[in-house]
């Protein structure tokens, strides 16, 4: 322990007087006045006395040599802090000495078995949403699609199990995504002929970046790319490899309405070659009842096929968490058009891994 001459720690205590004497309550617990100091090993020290002075009390201050200094985080070591134990003043009856311990650190999500963020998903629905995977964290979004067309003189049904996406965070603003549609079946009857085909549909490989969290009136945004394969059954493959280019947002209209929405550009490929296609969808979505989540959801596609006019759709569904890590959910929708029927049901879940250990900073 340094050498602290008494004169020195006399002098350093009147002179440290006006910082320890302050107004203000200490935050230990009823009505003791507190005062604390360093030693030179590091560790912080408090003393305390019942309050019997009529509403003064002892403040904080930095103790170097017995000299106080005022500080808003309380008295904190400086270099070569001093701790006075034979020159310390003689305090109120009552007093006491307690070493103040560290605060314990906060346990990370990996260690307590869970995450720090709620699940947020893909789906259901039509647009994507703003959040990525933490770095570690893979999810795998599947589920099962049945859809319908008819026009009076074509009838087609669509049985889609799986549309899985394998979502994976590799950075903390950055997630890769291998998705598809899984196998397909497609049954289609016209007035003098019918058709049934099925096999896997083609793959897409994916990256979707976070650039901008919410912020007053500024939605929260992100942008994923990802190109679909042709590696396909041959009744349901693309002639090339098709890029897709969608910029997410997303913003809290109050503590339990939600706003996303999706602006979508794509070029895929048929036997002529490319051709553009535009997408927007808009998505609310608030609690239900209970555990469970309701969505509403309008969407535009400018050309679904070359040549073919824009289809608007609406959809809807409920999810339920399973858990801290799992969901479940089921939408249904309808196209909006004259003179044919389109519609579409469906239902999936959501599961999520901690593959290792790197949560957001």
């Amino acid at each position: 322990m340094p050498y602290c001459p008494k004169g020195t720690a006399a002098l350093g205590f009147l002179l440290s007087l006006p910082a320890l004497i302050a107004a203000g309550r200490s935050e230990f617990g009823g009505t003791d006045r507190c005062v604390a100091w360093g030693s030179a090993g590091g560790t912080t020290h408090r003393g305390c006395a019942p309050d019997r002075s009529g509403g003064w009390t002892v403040g904080g201050g930095w103790l170097v040599g017995g000299l106080g200094f005022p500080s808003r985080e309380g008295i904190r070591p400086a270099v070569q802090p001093v701790l006075m134990t034979s020159n310390l003043p003689i305090w109120p009856e009552g007093f006491s000495f307690r070493p103040v311990q560290p605060a314990p650190r906060p346990v990370g999500p990996e260690l307590r078995g869970g995450f720090e963020e709620p699940l947020t998903t893909d789906r259901p629905g039509f647009s994507d949403g703003v959040m990525v995977m933490a770095p570690g964290v893979m999810q795998l979004e599947s589920g099962v699609w049945v859809s319908g067309y008819s026009n009076g003189e074509l009838r087609e049904r669509v049985l889609t199990v799986g549309s899985p996406m394998l979502r994976l965070g590799v950075g903390h603003r950055t997630e890769i995504r291998l998705a598809g549609d899984g196998f397909r079946r497609r049954s289609m009857r016209s007035l003098d002929a019918s058709d049934r085909v099925g096999g896997v549909a083609d793959p897409s490989i994916g990256l979707k970046v976070s650039l901008l969290p919410e912020q007053r009136l500024r939605p929260a945004l992100s942008v994923i790319s990802s190109a679909s394969l042709p590696l396909g059954h041959s009744r349901f493959r693309s002639a090339g490899v098709d890029p897709t280019f969608k910029l997410a947002w997303s913003k809290g209209l109050d503590r339990e309405l939600t706003a996303v929405g999706n602006f979508n550009v794509a070029v895929p490929t048929d036997r002529g070659g490319r051709f553009l296609q535009r997408s927007l969808s808009i998505q609310l979505s608030r609690p239900a009842w209970g555990k469970w989540g309701g969505f509403g959801e309008a969407y535009l596609i400018s050309q679904a096929s070359r040549g073919a006019t824009g289809v608007w759709a609406v959809d809807g569904g409920l999810s339920r968490p399973i858990g801290q890590d799992a969901q479940f959910d089921f939408s249904m929708g309808q196209q909006v058009a004259l003179f044919q029927r389109s519609w579409f049901v469906s239902a999936g879940f959501v599961v999520r891994r901690q593959l290792w250990f790197g949560g957001r900073q």
